[in-house]
């Protein structure tokens, strides 16, 4: 299975957890896309078939600087079926929060 791991951060602490299930993937025997900086073209091109969101929050709950254009392209580029939109969670953010980021 293809796991493509987006990370935001602003410290550099979620870049280093997401290297770390990074490697435990691999070791898993998963093929893994780990850039901090990758734009929605490297993600396509990887062609994943899950995603794996690390990230911290700035401020007021934003994203860090690093993941805002990636978001904006996902949000304002995919389909609704692959960034994940299900009524009642219209913005992938808040999706991607539920699903891993919320405990983790």
């Amino acid at each position: 299975m293809k796991v493509a791991i987006l990370s935001g951060s602003v410290y550099g602490t979620a870049e280093e957890v997401a290297r770390h299930a990074q490697s435990l993937l691999k070791t898993a025997g998963f093929e893994t896309f780990c850039n901090a900086r990758a734009s929605l073209a490297d993600l396509q091109a990887f062609g994943p078939e899950a995603l794996l969101a690390v990230t911290s929050t700035t401020g007021m709950g934003e994203l860090p600087d690093n993941l805002q254009p990636l978001y904006a392209n996902i949000r304002d580029q995919l389909p609704a079926a692959w960034r994940g939109d299900r009524p009642g969670r219209r913005q992938l953010r808040r999706y991607l929060l539920r699903r891993w980021g919320a405990d983790a």
